[in-house]
């Protein structure tokens, strides 16, 4: 998984946004009231959690390229056989930032999160 985060700047008075380049890497996937072993769908209001470790594309936050920088944990709720409702934290060196998205179930390797909230250096 790739992440680019727009951080910062969502007002004037907070300074201009920055865009942080990631790389990640599943670390943990935790099934809840499914078996991911399965042939068949996960049931509606099945859940799952996903842990995500971060690594640096490129030197940022005072470390070089390939340095891990933090985590996301992402839970997601099956809503649909087309949708997953996913909420997640990315924890980072300054602070860290909460995301929200309807998932779509098509495997595709780009998804894409509205930015909710932060703290410290990701207000």
């Amino acid at each position: 998984m790739v992440v680019a985060v727009t951080a910062g700047g969502a007002s004037a008075s907070t300074g201009p946004s920055r865009v942080l380049k990631l790389v990640s890497t599943t670390s943990q996937f935790t099934p809840i009231w499914f078996s991911p072993n399965s042939n068949t769908p996960p049931p509606v209001r099945a859940s799952y959690i996903i842990g995500f470790t971060l690594f640096n594309p490129a030197p940022q936050f005072g470390k070089p390229a390939g340095a891990s920088v933090g985590g996301i944990e992402l839970q997601c709720v099956v809503a649909s056989s087309l949708r997953d409702m996913c909420n997640g934290v990315a924890h980072l060196p300054n602070g860290f930032l909460t995301f929200s998205n309807p998932q779509p179930q098509n495997g595709g390797a780009v998804s894409w999160y509205a930015i909710t909230g932060g703290v410290a250096g990701y207000e």
